[in-house]
């Protein structure tokens, strides 16, 4: 009776093999009743070792899909939840986009900018920036939180305000 552990630990960890063992199994069980024509019926003797097939490698598929399927939903909801579209950029954040957009392959230096406008905080910079970078449409340096520059999203939603200032013009 080794053998059968073995066996389905080998199921376990093979997806294609189980996804071939649901495929044909959902077949031979399900195929008659769907295509007669074209598939003939399961022999009675075999129902029992084929419906026993088909449910545990479809919980194994439905356990694998769930998982899967969680991911999808997930980064979804986030890109749903920081699309510009949908969160409309605040005031500082929209003018942190403006500047990068003028300068669109270069990195902007916060620190810089903060000393050559005093209106703005650097706390309030830093933090728009963080948001913006949470949106997927700034990147920070890696060894400097002070340079951003814009990434691919971020260039084609500046591209974006740049018709929206235009039309409104």
């Amino acid at each position: 009776m080794e053998w059968l552990s073995d066996l389905v630990k080998q199921i376990t960890l093979s997806r294609t093999l189980t996804t071939a063992v649901f495929v044909a199994t959902g077949v031979l069980f399900f195929g008659h009743k769907i295509a007669p024509a074209i598939i003939d019926p399961m022999p009675i003797e075999w129902a029992w070792l084929v419906l026993g097939a088909f449910l545990t490698t479809s919980v194994l598929v439905l356990t694998w899909g769930g998982r899967e399927l969680t991911r999808v939903i997930g980064s979804a909801y986030k890109w749903a939840i920081y699309h510009p579209r949908f969160n409309k950029p605040t005031d500082i954040e929209f003018f942190l986009l403006v500047l990068l957009k003028e300068g669109s392959d270069e990195v902007l230096n916060l620190r810089d900018f903060h000393y050559r406008n005093p209106g703005i905080k650097k706390l309030e910079l830093l933090e728009a920036s963080r948001l913006l970078q949470e949106k997927g449409l700034l990147r920070e340096n890696a060894y400097d939180e002070n340079l951003v520059s814009l990434t691919q999203r971020g260039r084609r939603y500046a591209l974006k305000l740049k018709i929206n200032a235009k039309s409104s013009a």
